[in-house]
């Protein structure tokens, strides 16, 4: 038995855990969103975690949970204006974006758990759709539910583990901000 480490060895620790810590960088910043008081701060943070997200599932090479962040990022910029202008604000917009979440979905299916990635932003899609931060908040427990699977089958450990606590974090904020009325929660 050999107990020589090769440089091939190391590099291959070293960009495992870059990539599995890109998905913890990632999730600091979702996790974060949480925790804003008005639904265009939390999509504004989402959307940084997004762009990291990409990165970490590029790396993978989890093409499906890299299409559909593209989408989820487009989707994040979209439901930004969706106060300001009219057509941002029609229902079409939300069915719109699942049509092309499927048909991303489809492009680059790798195997059954690519619906999981399909359902997860989907799930984040309706959730973004929602006025009032509570239900974005409780809809996104279901997306980190589907998240996990998906990460199971593609490697993202970091993904996993980040998933775990986004579903606490989002926890911690309903508890901190139950006392709120609909009114306050979405300013």
């Amino acid at each position: 038995m050999s107990y020589i480490v090769s440089s091939d060895t190391i590099i291959d620790n070293m960009s495992f855990i870059f990539v599995q810590s890109l998905a913890i960088i990632a999730s600091i910043f979702f996790a974060i969103s949480f925790h804003a008081r008005s639904k265009n701060r939390i999509l504004m943070r989402q959307l940084i975690s997004l762009l990291i997200w990409g990165a970490h599932f590029l790396f993978l090479s989890a093409w499906t949970g890299l299409a559909v962040m593209g989408v989820n990022m487009v989707v994040t910029v979209v439901f930004l204006f969706k106060e300001q202008h009219e057509w941002a604000k029609k229902i079409y917009i939300l069915y719109l974006s699942i049509i092309v979440l499927a048909i991303v979905t489809f492009i680059t299916w790798t195997g059954f758990y690519s619906i999981f990635g399909f359902l997860g932003v989907g799930s984040i899609i309706l959730a973004k759709w929602q006025n009032d931060p509570r239900q974005i908040r409780l809809i996104s427990i279901f997306a980190s539910v589907f998240w996990i699977i998906y990460d199971l089958f593609v490697g993202s450990y970091g993904g996993i583990i980040s998933e775990c606590a986004f579903i606490i974090s989002i926890i911690i904020s309903l508890i901190r901000n139950k006392n709120q009325s609909g009114t306050e929660r979405a300013q």
